[in-house]
Parts: C-alpha cells; structure tokens; sequence
C-alpha cells in the first residue's frame, strides 16, 4: 500500500469531521437549512440536490471524488449517513450523534483488529425497552437480513424514525459510515453479524451506560 493511501482519512473519519461542523452550530438557521436539504435529498439523485454538493464534497479526499456519473462507495456512504443524520436530528435540539473516539482506519477490511466501539445495533437495543419488543426485533431481522445497499438503507430510515421519538436514543455516525462503507464492499455478512451481537447480547445491570 503506497504511503498517499496510507495517510487518507478514513470514512469514519470524514464523516465525523462534517458532523463536527454540523452538530456544533444546530441552532443556526444556516445549519437548519442544510439539514433541511439533507432530507429532501432523501430518494434524489444527488444531481438533483445541489444544495448539499458543498458539505458533501469539500471536505472529501480527492482518491474518494466520483469520475463519472455514479457517486463513489465513499460518497454514497457519507451521504446516506448524513441523510440518517438529518432524519433523526429533526425536532431534535441536542446533537443525536453518539460521539465516541474516531481513529482513522485503513479501507482494507472490516475494523479487523480494532476494539470494537458501539454500533448500530446498540443505538436499537433501546427500543426494545418498551412492550412491543418482539416487533421491534422483526423490524431488526428485517434490516440485517436486507438482501442490497438500497433495502438496507430503507430499513435504517425506518428504525431512525423510531429511536427519533427516544430522547436519549443516538447514534454513533462515523462507526455507522465505516459499516455502511463495508457492507457495499462485499462485508455484509460481517456488518450483519456484528450488528445483531451488538443488538442481542446480554447486559448485566448498568452495563448499558458503561459501554
């Protein structure tokens, strides 16, 4: 690997940096709008949504900008993650990023050899708190059994409509991008996997606010 790829940052990496910008300013009518335009871009062709080409690709790496017409795995990745932001932070006034260390990682493999950080399926576990659990665990199985990028992205949409109405429900983002990102590379079944160990596994009592 050349030394130039070895110093790009991560995609959990860009995409914290943006969320940095982003969460730091929300109640600013300018950060509203751009989060506003986040969620109508929501099923556009990014051609069609040009109100976030800045956001999206002013802070991307030049190895990570598309060529032709389709959007990059690492373009796609970040957008859709800031979608799912946009989604859940409205009517939200604190920041529903779940902030946690984000160490640039290489893009060769799937988080192998790091310690793991919470994942998506600890951010839904939360809902499983309440009666109707057993339907929340179908809307889970639906998500992680999801066939391609497209129906993965629909089920996420639909459980961040849910955790939205939690208080304390965030979402670690970054980490959410780097699964993302390795899923549409051919790392489902990892993604898959850890995501329902995450959102299954026994926790002792107060487990869940040391994690």
């Amino acid at each position: 690997m050349s030394e130039a790829k070895k110093q790009l940052p991560s995609v959990a990496g860009v995409t914290a940096a943006i969320l940095h910008e982003i969460s730091s300013s929300l109640g600013s009518s300018a950060t509203k709008a751009t989060l506003a335009a986040l969620r109508h871009s929501i099923g556009k062709e990014a051609s069609a949504s040009i109100d976030i080409w800045p956001l999206l690709f002013e802070k991307l790496p030049e190895a990570y900008i598309g060529r032709g017409r389709a959007l990059s795995h690492e373009e796609r990745t970040i957008l859709k993650t800031l979608q799912l932001y946009a989604l859940h932070q409205q009517g939200n006034d604190q920041s529903v990023w779940l902030e946690q260390e984000t160490k640039d990682r290489e893009n060769t493999g799937h988080g192998k050899g790091k310690k793991q950080r919470n994942n998506i399926g600890d951010a839904l576990k939360l809902l499983r708190r309440g009666d109707d659990s057993l339907a929340v665990d179908r809307r889970f199985n639906a998500l992680v059994t999801s066939t391609d990028y497209d129906e993965l992205i629909h089920h996420l949409r639909q459980m961040v409509k849910l955790l939205r109405a939690k208080k304390d429900g965030k979402i670690d983002y970054p980490a959410l991008a780097s699964d993302l990102y390795w899923f549409s590379r051919g790392y489902e079944e990892s993604v898959r996997l850890n995501w329902s160990r995450h959102y299954y596994r026994f926790e002792t009592k107060g487990q869940e606010n040391n994690d």
